[in-house]
C-alpha cells in the first residue's frame, strides 16, 4: 500500500523523515519544561564534578531520575573548581527533571591552605606514589576529599537547603526508589543515610584516628550520648569471614562510604562539625597523608551524632567502581523493584573487608541474611 496518496505531487521523498523528525521535536526544548518542585522536602541532589565527566554525569542522572526524582522533581546542584561550559549546562538541565544551579569553588576553597608547608607535601606525596598507594600522587584528590570534608555545605549553592543526596559521575541506581528519602530522614529524626560501608586504606590514615581523637577527648562535652564511636573502634572479628583487624590502630577503619550519602547539611554546619574539621584541617593530614572524606565524615558523625540517628538504606541498589550492593530481602526482586546485575555472592556486602555486620552489630541492631537459604547469621 502507497504511503502517500497519487494526488499527494507535491511531497518530496525525504517528507516521511521530516514528520518523523517532527515527533519528537517539542521535547528538545528544555527551557519552558514544568521544573516546579513536587518533593516536600527542602532538598537537592549535588554533584561535584569537572567538565569531562560529562557523559558520566548524565548517566548518573538519566538512572537517578527514572529511579527516582522524576516523581519529585528536586533540583540538581553542580560544583567545579573550574567553570562549567555551556555545553555541560545545556545538557544537564535537559537531563533534569528539576532546576539546575551550577556553582565554581572559590580557589581560596579548593586549593592548598596556607599553613600547608608545600615542600613537605611534595616529599609525602613522592613517599605516596613510590609506595603505590591509591592516589597518592594526586594533589586535586586531596583538594577535592578536603572540600567535601569540610567545605562543600558552606558553599552558596547550597546554603538554602537542609538536605542533600551526594552523586557522583558514573554510578549506577539499582532499583526504584518507591518513597522520598529526604521525607523518611526528616520524619524519623536522621542526620545521614549511606549504602556501602567498608575498611578505608589504613596507608592513607596513618595518624588520622589519633588527631580525631585529640579534639574528642579535649570536647568530651560534644560527644553525644549514645554516640556509635564503638562501630570505629571495636577489634573483635564477628565472624570468620571477617578480615582481621589490627588492634593497635585504635580505629578499625570502618567509614560510610561517601561517594553516596543522604545528609542534613545542618549537621555539617553546626559548630561540633565545623570546629573538629578545623582541628583535623591544621594537622596537614589532607596533604601530608592523604585523608579521604568518608573516614572523616564517619568519624564526626558517630561521635556527633546519636547512633539512631544514622541510617542504613537497605533497600537502595547501588554501584559505584569497583563495588556493587543491592538489597538482601526476595520481595525487592519478586516485584521488579530491583535488578541487580552481579551474582548476590559478589556484592560488596558480603566480602571481608565489608563492616556491614559490625554497623548492624553495634548501630544499626537489625539482621544479616544470606542467599543460600541456610541458616540466617545474626548480630545482635
Amino acid at each position: 500500500m502507497a504511503r502517500y496518496s497519487s494526488l499527494d505531487t507535491d511531497r518530496k521523498e525525504e517528507a516521511p523523515t521530516t514528520i518523523q523528525d517532527l515527533t519528537y521535536w517539542p521535547n528538545i526544548n528544555t527551557v519552558d519544561r514544568n521544573r516546579t518542585q513536587l518533593g516536600r522536602e527542602n532538598a537537592t541532589l549535588y554533584m561535584l564534578v569537572r567538565n569531562s565527566e560529562l557523559h558520566e554525569a548524565l548517566a548518573s542522572m538519566r538512572e537517578l531520575e527514572d529511579r527516582f526524582n522524576h516523581k519529585h522533581h528536586y533540583p540538581w546542584v553542580f560544583l567545579n573548581d573550574d567553570e562549567f561550559t555551556d555545553e555541560f549546562k545545556l545538557l544537564t538541565t535537559g537531563m533534569a527533571s528539576g532546576k539546575t544551579h551550577y556553582g565554581f569553588i572559590d580557589p581560596n576553597v579548593w586549593n592548598i591552605p596556607p599553613h600547608t608547608n608545600i615542600t613537605k607535601m611534595l616529599e609525602c606525596v613522592q613517599d605516596f606514589t613510590a609506595r603505590g598507594i591509591i592516589y597518592g600522587d594526586s594533589i586535586s584528590y586531596r583538594n577535592m576529599c578536603r572540600f567535601n570534608s569540610g567545605s562543600f555545605f558552606k558553599h552558596p549553592l547550597l546554603l538554602e537547603y537542609d538536605w542533600y543526596w551526594r552523586v557522583e559521575p558514573g554510578v549506577h541506581f539499582y532499583c526504584d526508589q518507591r518513597y522520598d528519602p529526604f521525607t523518611f530522614m526528616r520524619e524519623n529524626n536522621k542526620v545521614y543515610g549511606f549504602v556501602v560501608t567498608i575498611r578505608e586504606y589504613p596507608e592513607t590514615i596513618p595518624t588520622l584516628w589519633k588527631t580525631a581523637k585529640e579534639f574528642f577527648d579535649q570536647h568530651p562535652d560534644y560527644i553525644a550520648a549514645d554516640n556509635a564511636l564503638d562501630f570505629a573502634t571495636t577489634t573483635e572479628k564477628l565472624s570468620s569471614d571477617e578480615a582481621d583487624i589490627d588492634p593497635t590502630l585504635g580505629y578499625n577503619m570502618c567509614h560510610f562510604w561517601s561517594n553516596f550519602e543522604i545528609g542534613n547539611l545542618n549537621f555539617f554546619r553546626n559548630n561540633k562539625y565545623s570546629e573538629y574539621f578545623e582541628h583535623l584541617d591544621k594537622s596537614n593530614g589532607f596533604y601530608y597523608e592523604r585523608w579521604g572524606d568518608a573516614p572523616v565524615h564517619t568519624l564526626g558523625l558517630l561521635a556527633f551524632a546519636n547512633r539512631s540517628q544514622i541510617h542504613h538504606f537497605s533497600d537502595i541498589g547501588y554501584y559505584h567502581l569497583p563495588f556493587h550492593r543491592c538489597p538482601h530481602d526476595d520481595a525487592s526482586y519478586s516485584t521488579g523493584r530491583c535488578l541487580c546485575p552481579t551474582n548476590h555472592n559478589e556484592l560488596v556486602d558480603f566480602q571481608p573487608f565489608s563492616c556491614l555486620q559490625r554497623w548492624w552489630h553495634y548501630g544499626g541492631r537489625q539482621f544479616l541474611f544470606n542467599f543460600n537459604n541456610e541458616k540466617a547469621n545474626v548480630w545482635d
